[in-house]
């Protein structure tokens, strides 16, 4: 179909520049007018290079994702979609989108975090005076309702980005209002460590964020979304989910580690396959109890995917699954819960339970060092395109 662009003289073809457009589209639940379409390619063709040239220097520093780690990832977005990995696949063949498209996209993610993490995480170096200011702003926010806050982030890494940044970030608050999904989008655009879940910043104070966006936050309805804000980075769109009384956080935070097992449940099958699903389900979860014959108990039944969750945060959760989980204790399993197009089961291996207190300085270092680490990452990333030898077609 094409050359869409040249990247050191690795090719992105046409094929691949549709493919990523048609996976937008359909992740963010958006119109496919052409329209929109031609709205989108200049953003997904930029994120193509960059994701290009991210591979190739991870490359060339000996940075590589196995092909168990990408399935895994792959495996992790299937399960947040309420489908099996197969399902998922179907799903996406369906819309003519080849799995290779998000294999890849899967793929620069894994190394470009371990490159930068490699390259600059003991480089660090955040003064005092910053923490300490931090703080401070948390201090005279106390007693105020938390918020429950999404973002997506557009960064400016210097002057000749400006226009082009505000642009895609005026683009995507106009796709968000004609109702694209906040998650996907974040996903698929925002340059944020947060984009990994969709720009969830969880339950959050007044101060944690940059005084821009705090100042607009504290003007929003749950469920609103804000325009673009210039921030000191670049811009940010954030959404207020939810607000809560500041009492609330003497609640102790309830994490999990779960097992997750699904069963396929077609639209298209027939009562009598549906009915075996359901009593396989059922009869898995009645024998689950010991996390280490999760496998074992999985294969016995027939189920199609098993997925080691680790230690979440319940809240983290959708609710449908959430309040089925949250009264379990260790080696108890939920009942087969329908959502999807697939029957889930989750396994409870441990539950902890943790008093949560003001926040501390240990956690203010850590969330400002992980923002110098993206901002690094982020001009090394502009130091390569500059550097680079790009033709765009």
């Amino acid at each position: 179909m094409g050359i869409a662009a040249v990247v050191n003289d690795e090719i992105i073809t046409e094929w691949e520049l549709q493919q990523r457009v048609d996976l937008v589209v359909g992740a963010a639940g958006q119109g496919a007018s052409p329209e929109a379409r031609q709205r989108l390619r200049p953003q997904i063709l930029r994120d193509l290079i960059d994701e290009t040239l991210e591979i190739q220097e991870a490359k060339e520093r000996g940075i590589e994702a196995t092909q168990q780690e990408i399935d895994d990832a792959v495996a992790n977005i299937a399960a947040s979609n309420n489908m099996t990995n197969s399902q998922f696949e179907t799903m996406l063949a369906g819309s003519g989108i080849s799995i290779k498209t998000l294999r890849r996209q899967v793929q620069a993610q894994l190394v470009w975090g371990r490159f930068v993490n490699r390259m600059y995480g003991t480089r660090l170096s955040v003064g005092e005076e910053v923490v300490n200011a931090t703080l401070d702003r948390m201090k005279a926010n106390e007693g105020q309702p938390e918020m429950q806050v999404a973002e997506i982030v557009i960064s400016v890494d210097a002057p000749e980005f400006e226009y082009s940044a505000q642009q895609q970030a005026l683009s995507l608050y106009e796709q968000l209002k004609a109702g694209a999904q906040f998650r996907a989008v974040a996903r698929q655009f925002s340059q944020a460590p947060t984009a990994a879940v969709g720009g969830d910043l969880g339950w959050i104070q007044p101060g944690q964020m940059a005084p821009e966006v705090d100042a607009i936050l504290a003007q929003m309805p749950p469920g609103a979304i804000s325009q673009p804000i210039r921030t000191a980075s670049g811009y940010s769109i954030v959404a207020l989910i939810d607000r809560r009384d500041a009492n609330a956080q003497k609640q102790p935070q309830l994490e999990l580690d779960l097992r997750h097992i699904m069963f396929p449940m077609a639209a298209g099958a027939t009562a009598e396959r549906m009915a075996d699903q359901q009593g396989a389900a059922s009869a898995a979860s009645a024998e689950l109890g010991d996390c280490g014959k999760v496998d074992e108990v999985a294969r016995k039944h027939g189920a199609e995917s098993v997925r080691n969750m680790g230690v979440v945060n319940v809240t983290s959760l959708p609710q449908q699954f959430r309040e089925a989980i949250s009264y379990l204790g260790p080696g108890q399993a939920t009942p087969p819960i329908q959502a999807g197009e697939a029957l889930h089961i989750f396994l409870v291996c441990d539950r902890i339970e943790k008093p949560v207190g003001p926040v501390s300085r240990d956690d203010v270092m850590a969330a400002l060092e992980q923002q110098q680490l993206n901002m690094l990452g982020r001009r090394h990333l502009r130091d390569l395109r500059r550097d680079a030898n790009v033709e765009i077609r």
